[in-house]
């Protein structure tokens, strides 16, 4: 009964950090949810389709082949997937692209103190810095801990807004979406890709940058601990949570799309069309959101050039959050969110068709199996 017990609380760990880690500044806020899914109207639902194919798909292979090689780090999962030498361009583009994206959760969080409290953009984004920070320096296993604990309640609030939006709205919907499929809002809303597919790749392009080396880390640690299935059932289920939020979140927007078509935080005026203060309680959650993103993507940057624990690591992680707050400042947040997103995505999606590809061979030869060697430029080093 304990083992069950210890089961299911694992399980539950790994729910909460998968949705932890993929909620961050754009989801939360609302700004992912514009661009990728009510930009395409009622095709949201083949984007929301294809982004969970290609999420599930590929963090399965990258934490099956992290425990079965038993990696002595993440990064070295590219090399499994992509060989050697395209494997170190992919790692190095991955561990950018995480820290471009912790540049948003860093802007984010100061843009959205600003526009419900008027709170100066350098301070808010300053606090996030830090913060990321201190639990970035307490390692991979810290990082799962602290942000599988806040994911969850940050999911039903941000759920819950957009039920209670659509139940009050629910006649809008479809005009909504009418009005963003006839092009009524083009000028003011951005918008990622030029039709649902691009969306949908780009999509699961980004999300699995941020999470290749994060479950190959994970899949590794299983082979010690013995919760591989316990990682693989949470983040499915943890998968199809945040899939099926998505969907929802931008049901919601699309119900309010004259007021959230243009703004950097939409979700803040669901809130406040609710009940005003719930805006203000609400702002506190988002910022708690982009804090789940922000420490593990700041930590997958830093582990690309250097081994967790190390004073290196440490001095890289001070350095590298004083950087993006510097950068945040002075970027709008809707621009990054568009430019960095939206054009990376598809270097992922990219990543997501050699995995793909890299799989079926690797499970039609054999090469999948516990007790298979390793491939030439796949060792575990």
């Amino acid at each position: 009964m304990q083992d069950k017990k210890n089961s299911i609380g694992l399980v539950c760990t790994y729910i909460g950090a998968t949705c932890a880690l993929a909620i961050g500044a754009g989801f939360s806020s609302g700004q992912e949810l514009l661009q990728y899914f009510v930009a395409y109207g009622w095709q949201m639902i083949l984007v929301a389709a294809m982004f969970a194919f290609i999420f599930i798909f590929v963090n399965y292979q990258c934490a099956a082949r992290g425990r079965q090689l038993n990696l002595s780090q993440g990064t070295e999962i590219f090399d499994v997937f992509c060989g050697k030498h395209l494997g170190k361009v992919f790692n190095w583009f991955t561990g950018v692209f995480c820290y471009l994206s912790f540049i948003i959760m860093i802007s984010g969080a100061g843009t959205t103190l600003y526009e419900q409290y008027g709170v100066p953009v350098i301070v808010g984004s300053c606090v996030m810095a830090v913060l990321a920070v201190l639990v970035a320096i307490m390692g991979l296993r810290g990082i799962v801990n602290v942000i599988s604990k806040v994911a969850p309640v940050i999911i039903v609030l941000v759920l819950g807004i957009a039920i209670i939006t659509i139940a009050t709205h629910f006649d809008s919907i479809g005009s909504g979406i009418a009005a963003v499929e006839a092009g009524t809002y083009s000028d003011v809303m951005e918008k990622v890709g030029g039709n649902w597919f691009m969306a949908g790749l780009s999509y699961g392009g980004f999300m699995i940058l941020w999470f290749v080396t994060f479950m190959a880390n994970l899949g590794r640690e299983s082979r010690e601990k013995g919760d591989f299935k316990e990682l693989i059932i949470g983040n499915v289920i943890g998968s199809m949570i945040y899939t099926i939020a998505c969907v929802v979140g931008a049901c919601a927007l699309a119900s309010e799309i004259d007021l959230t078509a243009s703004l950097g935080i939409p979700n803040l005026v669901l809130a406040n069309q609710i009940w005003a203060p719930l805006a203000s309680i609400f702002a506190v959650i988002i910022y708690a959101a982009i804090f789940t993103s922000a420490c593990p993507l700041l930590y997958n940057a830093v582990t690309t050039v250097s081994n967790e624990g190390s004073n290196r690591y440490r001095i890289i992680v001070i350095a590298g959050a004083a950087i993006a707050l510097v950068t945040a400042v002075f970027v709008p947040y809707q621009g990054l969110v568009n430019m960095i997103y939206g054009y990376c995505g598809y270097i992922g999606g990219i990543l997501f068709f050699i995995i793909l590809v890299r799989g079926i061979q690797m499970f039609a030869t054999g090469q999948t199996r516990e007790d298979a060697p390793a491939a030439e430029g796949s060792e575990a080093k």
